[in-house]
């Protein structure tokens, strides 16, 4: 059976807000037999879902970015699939696999283009969405996972995160909660206020319309011990301010940025307070994975935890779901559909 798989290829890098298909990528299509014989550890991978992070806006326009997009070559994201066809011993037909994969709707691997892929087996719940593997225990849940690991968490305590609807923050005020903390989080619509009341939070602000400081000196009258960071800029400013002596700062994102330069009037706040800011890489705490995937589908599976996602269809899709991410124009884990089981 011969099957057309379509994939995005980076022609020229994008310099404006817009990335346009037919000018910075290029739709290419190829028709893969997946009745031809392979040669020894190949195999090919049916793509079922593909995480949209704000990391792939600098792949795709920073050449000296770890990682970078190279020209010509199909770009990447997490994304898990289903093995196809294979001549590999590690990787069977029917396994799920996972990893920083093809943006492709079927992609063929070799050895040495699997571990440069970060490609691992992945076992699946019948209880949940595959989309959940490249969300709450993708990249997103894992990042959420190692800094709330790194904020050493005490039942009791009072935790802040901004961006909290987007794909870590509602990992990390959820797990929060379980953990037992008071949690407050940031959204910019009403929409995104009720999604947190619904998550469990404990107040939620709009910083859209909302003044920061007066809420949060509203909703965390005892301060704030913990902060998990995914914005920086005036947020961040206004978090400074509230914190609690010896209180953690964990710094996961700096989405403010993408709308100008921050103005930081409380940064003297560090010193007086003792505060510890603690900025990471996910790339660090793989090790994490397992703890993480077993702990967070139990969540999930018992209600304990919600998971919003903004799931878009097809491979063409990619420009505007990026453009929205960026933008704050949607609300929970993006992630682009391209093949059903």
């Amino acid at each position: 059976m011969k099957v057309t798989s379509k994939c995005l290829v980076l022609a020229q890098r994008p310099t404006g807000p817009s990335v346009i298909i037919g000018e910075h990528l290029i739709l290419e299509t190829a028709t893969i037999d997946l009745e031809a014989s392979l040669k020894d550890k190949m195999f090919i991978v049916k793509t079922l879902e593909v995480s949209i992070d704000p990391y792939l806006s600098a792949l795709l326009r920073v050449p000296t970015f770890p990682a970078a997009y190279k020209m010509n070559e199909v770009i990447t994201g997490y994304s898990i699939g289903v093995i196809v066809r294979s001549n590999h011993p590690d990787f069977k037909i029917n396994d799920y696999v996972y990893g920083l994969g093809k943006f492709a709707e079927y992609a063929v691997y070799d050895d040495t283009s699997a571990k440069a892929h970060g490609l691992l087996v992945r076992k699946v719940s019948a209880g949940l969405p595959f989309s959940r593997y490249v969300g709450a225990m993708g990249m997103a849940g894992l990042t959420a996972y190692s800094g709330l690991q790194l904020a050493e968490l005490k039942s009791g305590e009072t935790l802040f995160v901004s961006a909290a609807t987007g794909a870590v923050g509602q990992v990390v005020g959820q797990v929060a909660k379980i953990k037992g903390l008071r949690v407050i989080g940031s959204a910019g619509s009403q929409a995104k206020i009720d999604l947190l009341h619904q998550f469990g939070f404990d107040g939620a602000i709009n910083y859209k319309t909302d003044d920061m400081d007066t809420k949060l000196a509203e909703l965390c009258p005892d301060g704030i011990d913990v902060y998990y960071d995914n914005v920086s800029g005036e947020i961040l400013d206004s978090a400074l301010a509230k914190m609690n002596r010896f209180g953690r700062i964990i710094c996961c994102g700096n989405m403010s940025l993408f709308s100008g330069p921050p103005v930081m009037k409380n940064l003297l706040s560090i010193v007086t307070k003792s505060l510890t800011i603690r900025g990471f890489v996910t790339y660090d705490y793989e090790h994490l994975d397992g703890p993480l995937v077993e702990e967070l589908t139990q969540y999930l599976l018992d209600g304990r935890m919600k998971y919003s996602e903004d799931i878009r269809q097809g491979i063409e899709s990619f420009p505007k779901a990026l453009e929205d991410l960026l933008a704050g124009n949607t609300s929970g884990k993006v992630i682009i559909h391209l093949n059903n089981l």
